[in-house]
């Protein structure tokens, strides 16, 4: 259920969205480092093969220093930026699940397990950031164009490091294939970089999405009830109880109907003693059935 625009104004990234915000701006510093020594030590390569500079050893050195230097900071802030995006998003995930089952198509727990299947997680982390943008709204069919492009650049990127990597082996015997993998390291540098940016705007717009997205009544942890006394559901069928007990299903085989709007309850849920719905969910239409046939009670 959206909340009201009292409740939704002035609410902003989370505490663990901003440091992940300030993670991935550390991550395009560092993308424009590695950008800028790698196209350094290849124009100082390309001059040794043209025999326009000198080469000198202490400069060499110098500059595969720089270069190795800025990769393993690469490396360290990725894996660090990672685990604060692994963290944000399966708490996020978890959250809109419990709230609105009905936008996911897998488990909550895949916002986490998917990152560490091979291959697997090319795909399936990007569904549940997808359902979770879906998640935030209850009718938003459409996930941002920014969305996909960030993903897409993430992927060529880190793709892109790995191929670079991988034509600088036996560079020392042949300084072109060290001048093509710069080249060709600087170039993802540079999509990295881009990537970078645009993760800090997918995690500031689905943060401040799923903030305002209320919490399941039906969940662990959901609203307490916001007027005190008991509620009982009007217009039930005959044979449903007026008022329901805490955690007993209904004496008939009945099952909790919420009204268009609502939140979708699990199964077997039934309003516990004192629960209110939200002033902020939709009048249910006059003469709403609370209570429907739900096949047999108990076990068969």
């Amino acid at each position: 259920m959206e909340p009201t625009p009292e409740t939704a104004r002035g609410r902003g990234p989370s505490g663990l969205a901003i440091v992940l915000m300030i993670a991935l701006l550390l991550l395009v510093v560092i993308s424009i480092w590695l950008l800028v020594v790698r196209l350094d030590r290849a124009s100082y390569v390309s001059g040794l093969i043209d025999h326009t500079r000198d080469f000198v050893e202490s400069e060499a050195s110098h500059q595969d220093d720089r270069v190795g230097g800025a990769f393993a900071a690469l490396l360290l802030t990725s894996l660090a930026t990672a685990a604060l995006f692994i963290t944000w998003l399966g708490m996020l995930v978890h959250r809109l699940h419990d709230a609105r089952p009905d936008k996911f198509r897998y488990a909550w727990g895949w916002a986490i397990g998917a990152w560490f299947i091979p291959l697997f997680n090319l795909v399936r982390p990007k569904q549940m950031i997808d359902d979770a943008w879906r998640a935030t709204a209850e009718d938003r069919p459409n996930v941002p164009l920014v969305f996909h492009l960030w993903w897409a650049a993430a992927i060529i990127g880190y793709f892109g490091t790995g191929v670079a990597r991988a034509v600088s082996r036996g560079s020392s015997a042949d300084a072109s294939r060290l001048v093509n993998a710069d080249r060709i390291g600087a170039a993802a540098a540079a999509i990295l970089g881009i990537a970078a940016v645009l993760g800090m705007i997918v995690v500031a717009r689905l943060d401040v999405a799923a903030r305002r997205v209320a919490p399941s009544p039906y969940a662990p942890g959901g609203w307490p009830p916001s007027v005190p006394g008991s509620w009982p559901p009007a217009a039930a069928p005959a044979g449903a109880p007026a008022t329901v007990p805490a955690g007993a299903p209904p004496t008939t085989a009945m099952a909790f109907n919420p009204p268009p709007g609502w939140p979708v309850p699990p199964p077997g849920w039934v309003p516990p003693p004192g629960w209110q719905p939200d002033p902020a969910w939709p009048a249910p239409p006059e003469g709403w059935q609370y209570w429907v046939p739900a096949g047999p009670a108990g076990p068969e």
